[in-house]
């Protein structure tokens, strides 16, 4: 079998991964646990989790995992799913034009009536994300932000202040990073760039070099562009994964330098070549990772 790793996740001190169209629980003594099959389009998976489910995006389908069994959501309201979050009780997920939640009560049903939109800009939505308690869709050109106010119907509300004229590219093109959003995007008209959001801003951190290599890109390449964090040693890491490399900001040096630090990473040894780490996770006082060319789970070092 030549599946590759589409994610990696830890939840209650136990460590997931998603290798082809594989659920595998991966033990300390490093054996594998396989679980029933997910959908497999070769695109990296989300994961999201309450208190007694994991959530798996995958495929444009959305699974549990509750204890040792997997179960799929069959309910045809929720639609295809590009993205998972959950937010006070809730699993609610995208199908770029809508955020969908669930049932309170009972996360395998949905009720159409509750449907929430972005509808600052006719932007799609890429991505949801959850920052200090609030829904973020990340949408093309826009960032709109949605708090909790319960009611009949959708029970997040838009705050209207707090939105951002800046959006993400791409489905993995932005993360939770240092408190904040950082995401690879534009607003319309605009060349896309590395930026930080929060309070209704953005601040670029990328530099004219980092801008240079963004412009190399197609719109549909930078689509592919996967973005993680990482806090190791006391510096604040994100990736940025492009096919033939992976620049990393350093937040930690930056705040100090007063200036973008950013370097390179690739797995060639004399050219740049698609570094093959991906889909960072901290278990077992670790930090581990997949590996783009293996099924391989990897513990990293210096």
């Amino acid at each position: 079998d030549d599946a590759k790793i589409r994610g990696v996740v830890t939840w209650l001190g136990r460590l997931f991964v998603v290798s082809g169209h594989l659920l595998i629980e991966i033990k300390e003594d490093g054996t594998q646990v396989p679980y029933f099959s997910v959908e497999d389009d070769g695109s990296p998976v989300t994961f999201a989790y309450s208190f007694d489910r994991l959530s798996i995006a995958s495929g444009k389908k959305l699974y549990y995992l509750s204890g040792d069994v997997l179960t799929e959501v069959s309910d045809l309201a929720l639609g295809p799913v590009l993205d998972v979050v959950f937010l006070d009780g809730y699993f609610l997920t995208t199908d770029g034009d809508f955020i969908i939640a669930t049932e309170l009560g009972n996360p395998l049903s949905v009720n159409p009536l509750k449907y929430g939109s972005s509808e600052i800009d006719p932007d799609q939505i890429k991505r949801l994300l959850i920052n200090r308690n609030e829904l973020y869709a990340i949408n093309r050109h826009t960032i709109e932000v949605f708090t909790n106010t319960g009611g009949s119907f959708f029970p997040f509300s838009r705050l209207n202040g707090a939105h951002i004229q800046r959006g993400a590219i791409g489905r993995w093109s932005a993360c939770v990073f240092m408190e904040a959003l950082a995401f690879v995007g534009s607003g319309r008209g605009e060349p896309p760039a590395v930026y930080i959001g929060e309070n209704a801003q953005t601040i670029k951190i990328s530099t004219r070099e980092i801008d240079q290599i963004l412009a190399t890109y197609n719109e549909e390449q930078l689509e592919t562009f996967y973005v993680e964090p990482r806090t190791v040693d006391g510096h604040r890491f994100l990736y940025i994964h492009l096919p033939d490399r992976t620049m990393v900001y350093d937040g930690a040096a930056s705040a100090v330098m007063q200036e973008p630090v950013w370097f390179f990473l690739t797995s060639g040894l004399e050219e740049f070549s698609q570094y093959r780490a991906r889909y960072f996770a901290w278990w077992q006082n670790m930090w581990v990772c997949g590996d783009l060319k293996s099924r391989n789970i990897n513990k990293l070092t210096t």
